[in-house]
């Protein structure tokens, strides 16, 4: 074999070509070596039989390559045949072969001439794209995926099964998908989509993108797409690819999320707002009040029979007012469900003795009697609630009773041991049935306020939410006329043995010696000064110091070294909640009590106070019982009073 020859065999095996010739007229097979590799022959087979070569040829593909070998030998061109070759290990080789005859001078074939390429690794690389491409189209099919394909030089769109699924449609449908993306499109999109693709096209190599479509059902479902550009290499888009899914219940949980933060936010703004209106109504009102009250009790001074009269109606007012904001309050708490309420055994019968006491003056000016019948039960609750609840209910028996009527309280009994009934029933006018549908409605008086009856509305309806908040219900008969009747159901207590009994709310001097005592007032206002400043009047033992900022009532405390300190919230340099830490903070105040004065009164604010570290929280309007009674437990060495 001469150098071109042998240089081209090489160049063949290189590229794994196998040669092959068959001679027409000996009908034998020559192979170069390459051929021998490809089917695990020995380098010194070089040649084989006709009758060999058709037994190693698949006989599924026999008929195949005679066909191909007659179409060579008739003409001048040449012939392509896929054939599996029996290989030396026993396993079928696919092979891409190709033949032409081989002609004497004459023209007449005398041997078939060809080449062989092994196409073993090239069907294994297309069974695991296959297997792959498989597996990428269940996983798309298993998570909603569908395939789209786009052709920017015929405008030529192509879906899969999935993309008509997404849409509600059936795949078979006859109209080509770049109408149906047109159609489906929720219309209010279709300027935003074609606006979007416009960009992809002319500048983006990945885009997404998320739109509505408009199923033939009237349903309105949310797609996201996503996918990628290829370019030519001047840039310009020749083929749009992506996938598109099904995101609604996505949206649907933002638009939830996005809901619940708006609610979130208006409850936090309605809060704000409520918590500032409070707290500037309730400061003038501190003054109006307390500056009232001082009046009224100046043993001093005491005022003339005709400004008397006119002292109390002020007074009486400013508690109309205060028990108004002091309503809305709850009520607003109770609608954001933020009232907190403690779960401990109450014990009816001191809780139902302390609240006829407290309503025994109204009563005797109503010339109504009040009364309580077996009350010794013990209930699951907050105390302090309970006792809102009760003091509720009895005041509206008192107010629209008659005169030489009655209200009676009582427990009631059940067939279930885990419920207890506390009872209160007047002999009043009684209720409609309109006026019992009614009844539980913030703001709704019945037509009490045409009476000129002092009332709100609000306070059944705060009622029944905090019965229920505390796991109980509330039941109510009435018959014009004849009275009315509230039935509260609360859980009975699990464990008597620590029931809580309410305190009595007033406190004063008593007859325990007071040791004298320091207390720092932080204040700015120069009116709720002045009215502290009378208050500890009535408490000769007490020496109070004043300060107007935050800093500065810090720098008093280290001198002092005070046995209390009120704080107010508001101050013009820093909040209160700075000096309650700076005052913990320093070891030579351990001890000091550290009580918040403020015309805050929201349920948050008590809460975050007490939590922050104070002792004890006052709201302004300033409770004169609770005020007096705490200075005395100081100059005393006891604990605040428990509210």
């Amino acid at each position: 074999m001469d150098a071109p020859q042998t240089q081209l065999a090489l160049a063949m095996g290189l590229v794994g070509i196998a040669l092959w010739r068959r001679d027409l007229e000996t009908h034998r097979m020559q192979f170069n070596a390459h051929a021998n590799e490809v089917l695990g022959r020995r380098a010194a087979d070089g040649e084989m039989t006709e009758q060999q070569m058709w037994t190693a040829i698949h006989p599924d593909d026999r008929q195949a390559v005679a066909q191909a070998d007659q179409k060579a030998l008739a003409g001048s061109e040449m012939v392509d045949v896929e054939v599996r070759c029996l290989a030396a290990d026993g396993s079928y080789r696919p092979l891409m072969t190709r033949r032409v005859a081989e002609r004497d001078m004459q023209g007449r074939a005398v041997a078939l001439i060809g080449v062989a390429l092994d196409l073993t690794e090239q069907r294994r690389t297309q069974e695991r794209l296959a297997l792959a491409e498989q597996r990428t189209v269940l996983a798309a099919k298993a998570v909603g995926l569908a395939n789209w394909e786009r052709d920017m030089a015929t405008g030529e769109v192509w879906w899969d099964a999935q993309m008509y699924r997404l849409r509600g449609l059936w795949p078979d449908d006859p109209r080509p998908p770049q109408r149906l993306h047109l159609e489906c499109t929720h219309p209010d999109d279709v300027e935003m989509v074609h606006r979007r693709i416009a960009q992809v096209i002319e500048h983006d190599n990945d885009f997404f993108f998320e739109f509505r479509i408009l199923r033939p059902d009237g349903a309105v479902r949310w797609l996201a797409t996503r996918g990628s550009v290829t370019r030519d290499g001047a840039g310009r888009a020749l083929r749009l690819f992506g996938f598109n899914w099904d995101i609604t219940e996505h949206k649907r949980g933002e638009d939830v999320r996005r809901e619940k933060a708006a609610a979130e936010e208006a409850s936090r703004a309605k809060s704000q707002f409520l918590s500032r209106m409070s707290h500037e109504l309730r400061t003038p009102l501190n003054a109006v009040l307390g500056f009232a009250q001082l009046l009224l009790e100046d043993a001093t001074q005491p005022l003339a029979g005709r400004q008397r009269e006119r002292t109390q109606h002020i007074q009486d007012a400013g508690r109309h007012l205060l028990a108004l904001i002091d309503d809305v309050l709850d009520l607003t708490s109770v609608e954001v469900g933020a009232v907190p309420l403690a779960a401990r055994p109450v014990a009816l019968a001191p809780l139902v003795d302390e609240t006829l006491q407290w309503l025994a003056p109204a009563a005797q000016r109503a010339n109504v009697t009040l009364s309580a019948g077996a009350v010794e039960a013990t209930v699951q609750g907050d105390a302090r609630r309970l006792r809102q609840v009760l003091a509720n209910l009895l005041s509206n028996a008192v107010k629209y009773n008659r005169p030489g009527g009655r209200v009676e309280v009582s427990v009631l009994g059940s067939g279930d041991a885990s419920r207890v009934g506390l009872r209160v029933r007047d002999s009043g006018r009684g209720l409609t049935p309109v006026q019992l549908q009614g009844l539980f409605e913030p703001f709704n008086r019945l037509g009490a306020e045409r009476e000129g009856i002092e009332g709100t509305g609000i306070g059944l309806t705060i009622v029944r939410a905090l019965v229920e908040a505390m796991g109980g219900r509330i039941e109510v008969e009435s018959t014009p006329g004849s009275g009315t009747e509230f039935r509260v159901w609360l859980p009975a207590a699990r464990d008597a043995a620590t029931r809580e009994t309410p305190v009595a709310a007033a406190v004063s001097a008593g007859p325990v010696p007071l040791r004298p005592i320091d207390l720092l007032y932080i204040e700015d206002n120069t009116i709720n000064v002045l009215l502290v400043q009378e208050l500890v009047a009535l408490r000769p033992h007490v020496r109070l110091h004043v300060a107007a900022y935050g800093r500065s009532g810090i720098e008093r405390a280290r001198e002092l070294r005070p046995q209390g300190v009120l704080i107010d919230l508001q101050l013009p340099d820093i909040d209160g909640f700075e000096v309650l830490r700076a005052l913990r903070s320093d070891p030579s105040l351990n001890g000091v009590v550290c009580i918040a004065l403020s015309a805050n009164a929201m349920p948050e604010d008590v809460a975050r106070a007490r939590s922050s570290g104070f002792d004890d929280y006052w709201t302004k309007p300033i409770d004169f019982s609770q005020f007096l009674g705490g200075l005395d437990a100081l100059a005393r060495g006891e604990p605040l009073p428990v509210r």
